[in-house]
């Protein structure tokens, strides 16, 4: 089996690669890009149809290596997945409205919790509850699905980071999988991948043919990670070699704890100030790694590997404290990580403008001695 998973990567790594330069050719006769504004950090246009390659790659080879026996859910995993991709390919190249997009999603979350029977029903004594009835399960599950798709949306805003945050998720999950027998799962974790290790080449080291995965590869990239979260915390089999293998909702946080923490400190933020918690701004924690001045690459580096940090935190404390004391130990240690920054970048801005105004103040004295 590891010889199916082993392969799985390396035909979808060979597919995204093959696929992306064709993808941004026509982007490129076809003008569609992602056009610079006042809230996004790139400054030309760039073709941003990258996870249509990450989509394609991923799905044909995991088609190519699955076992004979695969789960039911697997189906209407996909089936929402590709969902997601007519979704996300609409809105990157006419455009899509708000509206319309979480119609969408509420659509294939309904299809994955219905018909996939992918919900949450025990959360391993998190805040003390374990099973959870399936009145209850049904909507906290629907919620988690929109909350996954939307923060991992939001956190596509830098060169590498979703990418990046979703390879940690998958290769973790993906070897947990492996370890209790799930390989259809172990799989799928390995053909995405390797699918994002193919758009990276392009997204992160490439000036000349660079990509974005654009909505299309942030929606199905939450979707998944969100449909492989719900797997992860109802595995239906834990093997008698790994009987430590247990899910634990505080390892799963840590894995996604940026795009978690970001979305909660921008939608306080928002509704704080008096906005929609969906209006757009600059001040997600990539904007403020950005603003302070770290390169595109530097941030993703940092931020991933502080999921990382987190991710050997949580697997360090939990044998010696309860998860809950650790679940709220990671986003309290992320939200003073993220303040520490925010708040130097004030103090530097300040700094700035009070030199500007000295500058000008000498100027207009200069002016005025003349």
């Amino acid at each position: 089996m590891l010889l199916s998973v082993s392969l799985s990567f390396i035909v979808a790594f060979v597919l995204t690669l093959i696929t992306i330069p064709p993808i941004i050719k026509v982007s490129k006769e076809k003008n569609l890009f992602d056009e610079p504004n006042h809230r996004k950090l790139n400054k030309i246009v760039i073709p941003n149809l990258g996870g249509v390659a990450i989509f394609i790659g991923a799905t044909l080879s995991s088609i190519l290596f699955f076992p004979i026996a695969i789960p039911h859910n697997i189906q209407y995993l996909f089936a929402g997945m590709v969902l997601m991709l007519f979704v996300g390919l609409k809105d990157d190249i006419i455009g899509s409205s708000p509206r319309n997009k979480l119609f969408m999603q509420i659509l294939a979350a309904v299809v994955l919790v219905s018909l996939g029977s992918l919900h949450i029903d025990n959360l391993s004594n998190l805040f003390f509850i374990t099973h959870i009835p399936i009145w209850i399960s049904i909507p906290i599950s629907l919620f988690f699905y929109l909350f996954i798709i939307n923060a991992m949306n939001l956190v596509d805003g830098i060169d590498g980071l979703a990418a990046g945050i979703s390879i940690l998720f998958l290769v973790i999950t993906g070897l947990w999988f492996y370890a209790i027998g799930n390989n259809a799962y172990a799989i799928i974790c390995a053909a995405f991948t390797g699918s994002l290790f193919g758009f990276l080449r392009y997204n992160l080291f490439s000036k000349k043919n660079k990509i974005f995965m654009g909505d299309t590869g942030s929606l199905i990239i939450g979707i998944l990670i969100a449909s492989l979260s719900i797997i992860f915390l109802n595995p239906s089999k834990v093997t008698n070699e790994y009987p430590d293998l247990k899910p634990i909702p505080s390892l799963l946080l840590a894995l996604l704890v940026i795009p978690t923490a970001d979305t909660i400190r921008v939608f306080y933020m928002r509704i704080k100030a008096g906005k929609s918690p969906f209006s757009p701004d600059m001040n997600h924690i990539h904007h403020v790694l950005i603003k302070s001045g770290l390169s595109h690459r530097l941030s993703s580096l940092l931020l991933v590997s502080w999921s990382l940090t987190m991710f050997a935190l949580s697997l360090f404390l939990q044998q010696l404290v309860p998860q809950t004391i650790v679940f709220i130990l990671i986003l309290v240690l992320t939200w003073s990580m993220v303040n520490v920054i925010y708040q130097r970048n004030n103090r530097m801005s300040k700094m700035r403008r009070m030199r500007l105004i000295v500058i000008q103040n000498r100027r207009k004295s200069k002016y005025n001695n003349r």
